[in-house]
């Protein structure tokens, strides 16, 4: 397992979101715009908090379902 502070994990997603919607998939831009969304809450701003990437899956999976 890893650790990846939660600035990595909002921009990576954006940057899915960004390619979803060129491709046009909105549902698929809908649903990393919405982790982001869900990880910059549950960290009340601050970034640079660690996420296990177990607790990242389960995200993304709450996100899709």
């Amino acid at each position: 397992m890893f650790a990846l502070k939660a600035q990595m994990a909002v921009m990576s997603h954006l940057s899915d979101a960004q390619e979803a919607m060129g491709m046009g998939d909105n549902e698929l831009s809908l649903k990393h715009i919405n982790f982001a969304k869900q990880l910059i809450l549950q960290t009340e701003g601050s970034l640079n908090i660690l996420f296990e990437e177990e607790e990242l899956n389960k995200i993304w999976q709450e996100i899709s379902e």
